[in-house]
C-alpha cells in the first residue's frame, strides 16, 4: 500500500490537525507503509484529501491536482477526504461550499465528529459515502504517569493550550476565568494557566501565560496541572482536549460543537454564563471525575488503526468503490478549471473577512 498524504508537516507548536498529520505519518510507516507528501509517485494506492485549499499553509496537494492525478497518471487511486475544518459550519460561510465542492472528486469521506456530519447534513450538503473516525493523541508521550493529584488542601491547578488565536477558542471563558482569579474567593481556591498564543486584544491579569509548547514539553506542563478546561466553539475536534484527558486531567468543557462527543464522562460540561459554578463543580468533585480519567479512549493509535482498517477494505473492493467517480477526462478538466477558480474567489473572500 503507498499512501499521499496532502499535508504538509511542520515542525515545533502548531495545531491539532498537524499533530493528527505527525501521527499518521509515523503509524502508517510503523506498518512499513509507504507514506509520501504529494502525488509524483504513479503507483500510489490511497490519496488523503486533508485541506482542497490552495493556499493552505499546510496543504501539499488539493482536489485538482488529485483531478489531473486521477485522469492523466493514475486511474486507480482511491480517494478519501478527511474533513476538519473546525470553523467553518455554516451553509453561510464560503469555506464549507470550498469543501463540499471538493468532496465530488472522492470515494469516501471521513468526517472527525458524529456532530460535524450533522451540521453538513442539515445544511444540505452531500458528501460520498460518510463515516467518523475520531481524533486521537499519542499515548507514549500523552499519560497521566506522573501526573499531579489535587491534595485537596492547594489551590486547584487550571490549565488550557490553544496555537490559534481565534476567538471562538473560547477567550470569551478564558477572561472571565482571569477576572474570577481577581476576586475573592476565587482567588484563593484557583490557578489558571494559559499555554499557546494570545490575542493581542487579550490581556490576562490573573493568568500565568506559557508560550506555545509540543511533544513532551507539553504533557509535562499539562501532568503538572489538575483540571483542564476547554471552552472551543462549534469546533469539528480539536486535539487539545484529547491530550489533556490523556494526561489524565478532568476536562471543564462547553457544551458546544463536538466537545460533548469526546469529553462527555470525562469531565463537567460547563454551563453558559456559569463559568464559576463550573470551576467550582469541579473543585468539589475532583475525585470522583479524576477516577474515570484512566479509562479515556481517544489515541493516535485507535484512529490511525481505524484509517488503516478503512483504506484496507477499500483496497479490497477497489473495482466497486471506482464506479463512484463522478467524472470522465473531459468533465475532470471542467472541475479542475472550477476549484482553482473556487480557490482564488476563497482567498478574496477571506482577505475582505479579515
Amino acid at each position: 500500500m503507498k499512501i499521499a498524504f496532502g499535508m504538509r508537516l511542520i515542525e515545533g507548536p502548531w495545531g491539532g490537525g498537524m499533530q493528527f498529520g505527525k501521527a499518521f505519518a509515523n503509524y502508517f510507516r510503523g506498518q512499513g507503509i509507504d507514506v509520501l507528501f504529494d502525488l509524483c509517485d504513479p503507483e500510489i494506492d490511497i490519496i488523503v484529501l486533508t485541506d482542497p485549499r490552495r493556499f493552505s499553509p499546510s496543504s501539499t496537494f488539493t482536489d485538482a491536482d488529485i483531478a489531473y492525478y486521477l485522469t492523466n497518471i493514475n486511474s486507480r487511486a482511491i480517494v478519501v477526504q478527511r474533513v476538519n475544518d473546525s470553523s467553518h459550519s455554516r451553509t453561510a460561510d464560503f469555506r464549507s461550499q470550498r469543501l463540499a465542492f471538493a468532496n465530488h472528486c472522492v470515494h469516501q469521506t471521513v468526517f472527525v465528529s458524529h456532530w460535524f456530519q450533522d451540521v453538513y447534513e442539515i445544511d444540505g450538503f452531500s458528501f460520498i459515502e460518510p463515516v467518523v473516525i475520531r481524533n486521537g493523541a499519542d499515548r507514549s508521550v500523552f499519560h497521566g504517569v506522573g501526573g499531579r493529584i489535587w491534595d485537596g488542601n492547594e489551590k486547584l491547578r487550571v490549565v488550557t493550550h490553544h496555537w490559534s488565536t481565534n476567538w471562538n477558542k473560547g477567550f470569551d471563558v478564558y477572561c472571565e476565568i482571569d477576572t474570577l482569579l481577581g476576586q475573592r474567593p476565587y482567588s484563593e481556591l484557583f490557578e489558571f494557566t494559559f499555554v499557546g498564543r494570545v490575542p493581542e486584544d487579550v490581556k490576562f491579569q490573573h493568568t500565568r501565560v506559557v508560550d506555545p509548547l509540543t511533544g513532551s514539553h507539553l504533557a509535562d506542563q499539562l501532568r503538572s496541572h489538575h483540571v483542564y478546561v476547554s471552552a472551543s466553539v462549534g469546533e469539528a475536534a480539536g486535539n487539545h482536549y484529547i491530550e489533556a484527558a490523556m494526561c489524565g486531567l478532568p476536562v471543564l468543557y462547553r457544551q458546544s460543537g463536538s466537545l460533548p462527543e469526546y469529553c462527555g464522562g470525562f469531565g463537567l460540561a460547563l454551563d453558559e454564563g456559569a463559568v464559576s459554578i463550573g470551576l467550582l463543580n469541579a473543585r468539589n468533585n475532583y475525585s470522583k471525575l479524576k477516577a474515570n480519567m484512566s479509562e479515556y479512549p481517544y489515541d493516535a493509535e485507535l484512529c490511525c488503526s481505524s484509517y488503516h482498517k478503512l483504506f484496507s477494505d477499500l483496497l479490497a473492493k477497489r473495482d466497486e468503490v471506482l464506479q463512484r467517480r463522478r467524472w470522465t477526462r473531459l468533465n475532470g478538466w471542467i472541475f479542475r478549471s472550477c476549484s482553482n477558480v473556487f480557490d482564488l474567489l476563497l482567498k478574496g473572500y477571506d482577505r475582505i473577512r479579515s
